[in-house]
């Protein structure tokens, strides 16, 4: 892909699908469509042609079945192999990711759209370097550039993927975003 070869890329992270009975609550599966909604409307306001994202169960997942339908292409980075990331970031949650994560996946990589980083699950570090290329892959698909978190509004803390991206974005100047999930 050329660099800027799109208008207005977004850079998107956000919360997993909760567990039953989490608390405090961060993405009930009964907002799912309700956050597709607003992420619909706010790719719209936003004129966004070009979504970078992981696919994880949750708002990775609702943004990039959002942005297929809008037909908005959208490049993938999972920071391990395709088996791997489903297992400990899709199915191991409420839901029917599976099928959803596999669709889209399939259709990355048909695109040349995917992108697998190669990291251990156990490594520490495999969601902040996924994140860094998240933001690293929007700089270079754009002249303009969305940071976005999908999410209930404040971080938990070290180790936020969601909250991190949001700060990496801004130290980069892009604008920001945020979708609440509740």
């Amino acid at each position: 892909m050329a660099e800027h070869s799109f208008m207005k890329a977004a850079a998107l992270a956000g919360r997993r699908a909760d567990l039953e009975g989490d608390t405090p609550p961060r993405f009930p599966a009964r907002n799912v469509d309700l956050v597709k909604e607003r992420i619909s409307d706010l790719f719209r306001r936003e004129s966004i042609d070009r979504l970078v994202c992981a696919a994880a169960c949750g708002a990775d997942l609702v943004a990039l079945d959002v942005a297929d339908s809008m037909g908005i292409p959208a490049l993938i980075v999972l920071p391990f192999s395709r088996a791997t990331f489903r297992r400990v970031s899709v199915i191991d949650r409420p839901g029917n990711w599976g099928g959803l994560y596999d669709r889209l996946v399939d259709a990355a990589v048909r695109r040349d759209d995917l992108i697998t980083l190669g990291f251990a699950e156990n490594d520490e570090t495999a969601f902040t370097v996924g994140n860094a290329r998240i933001i690293s892959e929007a700089r270079r698909a754009a002249d303009q550039r969305l940071a976005v978190a999908v999410w209930e509004g404040s971080s938990r803390g070290e180790g936020d993927a969601t909250a991190e991206l949001l700060t990496a974005g801004q130290q980069q100047g892009f604008q920001t975003a945020s979708v609440s999930t509740l």
